[in-house]
């Protein structure tokens, strides 16, 4: 956080217990002193809330809880459950190779091969040959 704080760069760091959820820590930058803004002087208050309002990035928004965020890296916990969920672990290879879904029908370590259990490439469709009629 210094580095970005050294950059004058907006950023959030929030930090939580992974068990309950619990929020531990949350920071946001830039922030600011809100001294001046409690003076004695009208005149120096008046100063200090315009630099802030004209300040960019806005110093005055707590980003860690008034900012909306694209889906992108947050996303990222969900496909990562999911994931855990389906038998992957953090030291399973991950690759960028297409597959089609396999991980949904057949979690690492299990069983393939069989055309009952073929992954589903689309809807009514599944990957592999078809069983010949008898």
């Amino acid at each position: 956080m210094r580095a970005v704080i050294h950059l004058g760069a907006a950023a959030v760091l929030v930090r939580w217990r992974m068990g309950d959820g619990a929020i531990l820590a949350m920071a946001s930058t830039p922030s600011f002193d809100p001294t001046p803004l409690a003076s004695h002087s009208e005149q120096v208050q008046r100063k200090t809330y315009n630099d802030l309002v004209g300040a960019s990035p806005s110093p005055i928004l707590d980003r860690t809880i008034g900012a909306v965020y694209p889906p992108g890296s947050t996303f990222k916990l969900v496909v990562s459950a999911a994931a855990l969920q389906h038998g992957y672990t953090p030291t399973t290879a991950v690759t960028g190779a297409p597959r089609a879904a396999s991980w949904a029908v057949f979690p690492p370590g299990a069983a393939q091969g069989s055309a009952m259990r073929a992954p589903v490439t689309s809807p009514g469709r599944r990957a592999g040959r078809a069983a010949a009629a008898s």
